[in-house]
């Protein structure tokens, strides 16, 4: 309906504007249209916070209102919150398959205040249910035994409606770690310059088996040669 003064009256001829402000300052929707019609405005907010409906008249303020927006409403002590899965909080997840594991979850509204009640938050992890046991001060504990190694997900429900996702990566209990292996062998000097493994001369007694060496004459002793094997 077109607007009406204190006296009921009607106000043709000025121009309606609704803007659609967030609580960040940014504008995300305006609409203008001449007072003498009727019309609806329909806009979707696509983030969770406080929106300011303002509407003027030919650039003077006529109504204002606020409007909360959030992925899943709650009703503490008679009054309704949004839960935010912005400000909410999943911490201490397992990195390690197999690894005992306690996390710790915080829920807030959508101004970024901690909600000090139980709202009884569901979780689930590979898609097995997981408990969360309320700890006070706005705090629930997490606990569980993770499984093999892969990339999983841990989601967090309230009311049948997901407000957090965390992605974990469980890697191997038995990571990769180089091996050096290092053959050691006795080398005997056996004329001429030429050296060999002493492990070869009593084998083959060749000095076929032998390895010319650097320089000049060698003395008996170790020689060690690091052979890089993976295991």
């Amino acid at each position: 309906m077109p607007p009406r003064n204190d006296c009921n009256e009607e106000m043709g001829g000025e121009v309606v504007s609704l803007s659609i402000t967030r609580a960040d300052g940014t504008v995300v929707g305006t609409h203008d249209l001449d007072s003498g019609d009727s019309f609806s405005y329909t806009q979707t907010p696509t983030q969770e916070g406080v929106y300011t409906y303002s509407t003027t008249l030919g650039r003077v303020p006529v109504h204002r209102a606020s409007v909360h927006v959030a992925p899943v409403f709650v009703t503490i002590d008679s009054t309704s919150v949004g839960v935010s899965g912005v400000h909410s909080t999943l911490t201490g997840l397992p990195s390690t398959a197999k690894e005992e594991y306690s996390a710790s979850l915080t829920l807030r509204d959508i101004g970024g205040t901690v909600i000090q009640s139980d709202i009884s938050p569901t979780v689930a992890f590979a898609g097995s249910s997981v408990v969360a046991v309320w700890e006070g001060y706005g705090e629930y504990s997490v606990s569980g035994t993770a499984g093999d190694e892969g990339d999983y997900t841990m989601t967090v429900a309230v009311g049948g409606v997901t407000i957090l996702t965390e992605a974990v990566t469980l890697a191997s209990t038995f990571p990769w770690v180089p091996v050096l292996i290092v053959s050691v062998c006795l080398l005997v000097v056996v004329g001429g310059g030429m050296w060999c493994c002493l492990s070869a001369i009593k084998e083959s007694e060749q000095q076929d088996d032998c390895t010319k060496g650097a320089k000049g004459d060698l003395e008996d002793g170790v020689f060690i040669s690091p052979v890089p094997s993976q295991e």
